[in-house]
């Protein structure tokens, strides 16, 4: 029973300095902080395409009005999501692009959707954040 207690007592222990202690302040999350630079670089109406949706797409619905959606999966869908592109820009409206997926692996191998749209709107796409995460900007 002393071992199960104390057992419990440092798990505790270690859950608490280690994460949850920090965790209370926002600005230690790297998601937020990331959320953070998406929501100073964008402006209302904009449309955000991410690689990846995980981790970011939650954050990004919780802690901004921005509209979000991941890079189609297959070919199927990929022309509603050119419709969708097409019509924000013919709105005036941007698209913003998050190439990465995750903290340990910075660029999907599979960006050929990403790497259609950079040549498509060759002359209208620049980068906004050169920083992690990385922004791409059609307007």
């Amino acid at each position: 029973m002393p071992v199960t207690v104390l057992a419990a007592f440092l798990l505790f222990m270690v859950n608490y300095f280690g994460t949850i202690k920090w965790m209370q302040d926002f600005n230690n999350d790297l998601y937020y902080k990331k959320v953070s630079t998406i929501k100073q670089n964008s402006q209302q109406g904009d449309f955000v395409l991410l690689q990846d949706k995980w981790i970011m797409g939650g954050f990004l619905q919780y802690f901004t009005d921005l509209e979000i959606d991941g890079v189609p999966s297959g070919d199927s869908s990929r022309i509603p999501m050119d419709t969708k592109i097409k019509e924000k820009l013919d709105a005036h409206k941007r698209v913003l692009l998050l190439t990465e997926t995750g903290v340990t692996q910075a660029i999907s191998r599979d960006s050929r959707y990403m790497d259609s749209l950079r040549v498509l709107y060759n002359g209208r796409i620049r980068m906004l954040n050169k920083e992690q995460p990385a922004i791409w900007v059609i307007e």
